[in-house]
């Protein structure tokens, strides 16, 4: 009987990653529409949350917003995964290298939510409903980008990126793709 070397590989973690991104997506716009991302922001990137941040500011005083997650849809499923170096320090040693693992994660859920008021009536403080609101739930698919660094062979933690919309067969041919910030 023969023996085999099998080469260590690294820890891509891909049946983990839609319940990961499934948790990330939930406390991402749980928070968000608290308005403290302050719980979360280690899971978030720079620029994401830089841009929700901004948006919590700009709701102004007495304003909120109640989001909920009715039911998942369908499973999160991976669309895209891609591991990429972000060093070449050591192109023999791939322990010394820093490398990022970025996954886009299509998320298929029934979700609503409330843009509330906060106004004083008869001495009391009462919520509204701002017009334009909706408190009934919809299906809506978002393609969340998760990510994670390796640096020096030591996996990080995996943390929101953004989010991004599919690309349509034109921008595929024209090679026009569209990456946002939520």
């Amino acid at each position: 009987m023969g023996y085999f070397h099998v080469k260590p590989r690294a820890d891509f973690q891909t049946s983990k990653i839609p319940a990961i991104s499934k948790s990330l997506y939930t406390d991402m716009y749980t928070h968000f529409a608290q308005g403290n991302l302050s719980p979360i922001s280690s899971q978030l990137c720079e620029n994401i949350y830089s841009s929700l941040d901004q948006r919590i500011i700009a709701r102004g005083p007495n304003t909120g917003m109640q989001w909920q997650l009715h039911r998942w849809l369908n499973e999160p499923k991976i669309v895209s995964h891609k591991y990429m170096p972000m060093s070449l320090e050591d192109n023999k040693d791939k322990t010394k290298q820093t490398t990022i693992q970025q996954v886009v994660v299509r998320m298929q859920s029934l979700q609503s939510l409330k843009k509330i008021k906060k106004v004083r009536q008869g001495g009391k403080v009462v919520e509204m409903l701002e017009e334009g609101s909706s408190q009934v739930a919809k299906p809506v698919t978002e393609y969340l980008v998760v990510q994670r660094l390796c640096k020096r062979g030591k996996m990080g933690e995996w943390m929101v990126w953004g989010t991004t919309r599919e690309s349509s067969v034109e921008e595929a041919l024209e090679g026009i793709g569209s990456c946002t910030i939520v």
